[in-house]
């Protein structure tokens, strides 16, 4: 678990310093990093399955081929002022219950059996992305917010009816 205090450390610094947790290709599966705050943090290619992300702060973060099955990321934000990268990330089976995806990059992105409850989804990239038996999902619009509004589905997989029924840009709009 070398990465994972290292990890930690990295984050305490970051907070006296101001700069961004870096840490690509980490391993940290099946750890506890409920509530962590990992903004515009670079973990490109870092093993998180099954790790517990509950309510993390992710905006801005850069999870480039990160491995995120199994994760427990209900509630996690990766979207407040910075446009997240999840390009290549795989999120098979993994909680999404409540996490705000708004303007995130999951180009071919692997979601086969998540759990989508409440996930937002507004203006995200999801060109070739695998929604293959995602769970629970439900578009939403209360005129305030639409989870799906401005999402690009362009070549993605498996797309399920609650999805295709949004008003997704086309991908030339890109």
């Amino acid at each position: 678990m070398a990465d994972y205090k290292y990890l930690l450390e990295l984050i305490e610094i970051s907070k006296e310093t101001k700069n961004s947790v870096i840490l690509p290709r980490g391993r940290l599966s099946g750890v506890d990093l409920r509530g962590v705050d990992l903004r515009d943090a670079i973990l490109t290619a870092v093993d998180l399955s099954g790790a517990n992300l509950e309510n993390a702060n992710l905006t801005g973060a850069r999870l480039t081929g990160a491995n995120l099955s199994g994760a427990n990321l209900r509630g996690a934000d990766f979207f407040k002022d910075g446009d997240p990268i999840l390009s290549s990330v795989d999120l098979r089976r993994a909680d999404l219950t409540g996490a705000d995806f708004t303007k995130a990059n999951l180009k071919l992105a692997d979601l086969t059996d998540a759990i989508l409850t409440d996930t937002n989804f507004a203006k995200a990239i999801m060109i070739g992305a695998d929604l293959t038996r995602v769970k629970n999902f439900t578009r939403y619009s209360n005129g305030k917010r639409d989870n799906l509004r401005g999402t690009i589905l362009a070549h993605a997989i498996n797309v399920p009816d609650s999805f295709r029924k949004a008003k997704t840009r086309k991908h030339r709009d890109l």
